[in-house]
């Protein structure tokens, strides 16, 4: 909860408890939440690990450099034209912890814009 990154030399990694061991069609939807300016985005990302790596996306997009994230597990009933995996929850979110990942000292791109919370 809360924990601080900086830059991309080392990458960001979620861990979670396993709720119980997967069936073959299941696995963790991790969804990641982020404000900019006045709108809020997020990203699901697919795993049946107890642990993700944040893409590097997610840094490069402008962003207020705080995300929160949870995780639902998910039965798998197929996948879109896309390849993205699709399912049906089967498990509640788990808690919301959120974590900072800002830029290193004068690193922060100059077209981006002001966040509303002076903090980041």
């Amino acid at each position: 909860m809360g924990e601080k990154f900086s830059g991309t030399d080392e990458p960001v990694v979620l861990r979670w408890q396993p709720v119980k061991e997967l069936a073959p069609d299941e696995y963790y939807q991790v969804m990641v939440e982020y404000d900019y300016i006045e709108g809020m985005y997020s990203e699901k990302l697919a795993t049946r690990e107890t642990w993700i790596e944040l893409p590097l996306s997610l840094y490069e997009t402008p962003n207020c450099q705080a995300f929160d994230w949870h995780v639902r597990l998910m039965r798998q009933t197929g996948v879109s034209q896309d390849g993205q995996i699709q399912g049906e929850p089967v498990s509640y979110d788990s808690l919301m912890p959120y974590l900072v990942w800002d830029y290193p000292g004068g690193q922060r791109p100059d077209d981006w814009k002001s966040c509303p919370n002076a903090q980041f």
